[in-house]
C-alpha cells in the first residue's frame, strides 16, 4: 500500500527520534528530516529522494534538501512563488478537514495522500458495507463495522496536462482509478499503487 512507501525512509530514521540507540561509530540521523518526512509530504516523495534524505547529517544540509525539494517541482522557477507548493498546501488542509479523525491527521490517510496526489476525483462510487464470509450479524449484539469499498475515479478533464503525461493509460471508460476499503475510522488503498506512484513523479517539473 502507498501508506506503507515512506517506512524504509522512517525505520533508517528512526535512532534520531528514540526508538533505538544510534549505531555505534555512525553519527546520529536528523529528527527534523523524520517527522518532515512523515508529514503529508510523505506521499510526494520518490524512492531516490527518500534515500537522499536519510544520508543527511546537518541541519543546514536538510533545510537545503527541501528547498531543492520544491524547486524540483516548481512549474515556473523563474516566477515569484511556487503553484506547486501552494497547491500541496491547500489539498492538505482539504484533506485534514475531510478525513481527519482523533487518531489521525486526513493528510496522512490514504483518501489524504490520493487527493494531495491527483486531486479531487469527479467520480465517486461507495459500495454498501458486505459481510465476508462466516461473518454473522447477530440481532441485540453489537457488531464490529462492516467494511466497505470507496472507488474514486478522475478522467482527462480533472487532470493537469503535465501530470496526464506522467500517468499510465486510464482504464476502461477513460478513467483513473483508486480504491479504498473503509472499516469503521481505518481505510487502506486496496487497489491504484502504481497510479499513485506515477502521479508522486508527474509532480516534477522534469519527471524524466
Amino acid at each position: 500500500m502507498l501508506a506503507a512507501r515512506p517506512l524504509p525512509l522512517l525505520l533508517a530514521l528512526a535512532v534520531a527520534t528514540g526508538c533505538a540507540g544510534p549505531a555505534r561509530g555512525r553519527p546520529e540521523r536528523l529528527p527534523e528530516a523524520a517527522a518532515w518526512a512523515a508529514g503529508p509530504v510523505r506521499w510526494l516523495l520518490l524512492p531516490e529522494e527518500e534515500r537522499e534524505l536519510a544520508s543527511l547529517r546537518h541541519a543546514g544540509a536538510a533545510a537545503a534538501f527541501r528547498e531543492l525539494f520544491w524547486e524540483r517541482r516548481d512549474p515556473d522557477p523563474g516566477e515569484p512563488g511556487n503553484p506547486a507548493l501552494d497547491r500541496f498546501l491547500e489539498r492538505v488542509a482539504i484533506a485534514d478537514r475531510l478525513y481527519g479523525s482523533p487518531e489521525v491527521d486526513g493528510a496522512l490517510t490514504p483518501r489524504g495522500g490520493a487527493l494531495i496526489l491527483l486531486g479531487p476525483p469527479s467520480r465517486l462510487r461507495v459500495g454498501a458495507p458486505v459481510a465476508g464470509p462466516g461473518v454473522r450479524r447477530r440481532p441485540g449484539r453489537r457488531s464490529p463495522p462492516l467494511p466497505r469499498r470507496e472507488t474514486w475515479g478522475w478522467v482527462t478533464g480533472d487532470l493537469d496536462p503535465a501530470l496526464r503525461r506522467a500517468l499510465p493509460a486510464p482504464g476502461r471508460g477513460g478513467e483513473w482509478r483508486v480504491v479504498f476499503e473503509l472499516v469503521g475510522s481505518r481505510e487502506r488503498l486496496v487497489e491504484g499503487e502504481p497510479l499513485l506512484a506515477a502521479a508522486a513523479r508527474g509532480w516534477l517539473r522534469d519527471p524524466g
